[in-house]
């Protein structure tokens, strides 16, 4: 894990929902801002992995909730 969210995470975190949504996992990491991180802590706070504010930056909080999913 490199605290990073690729292809694979997207999958596995996506997976979750049962989705069978057609996504294209962008890669995102630590100091991101995009529409994708917000999606990313949404499922994270959703399985109890976050706990910070949704607000789409990849910081402090979203890495350590994604190094524990």
């Amino acid at each position: 894990m490199d605290g990073s969210c690729g292809p694979k995470t997207w999958f596995s975190l996506l997976n979750l929902f049962h989705s069978n949504l057609v996504f294209t996992a962008n890669f995102v990491e630590r100091g991101s801002k995009k529409s994708e991180v917000l999606l990313l802590q949404k499922l994270l706070k959703f399985e109890n992995f976050y706990k910070g504010n949704l607000d789409s930056d990849f910081g402090e909080q979203t890495f350590l909730a994604l190094k524990n999913f």
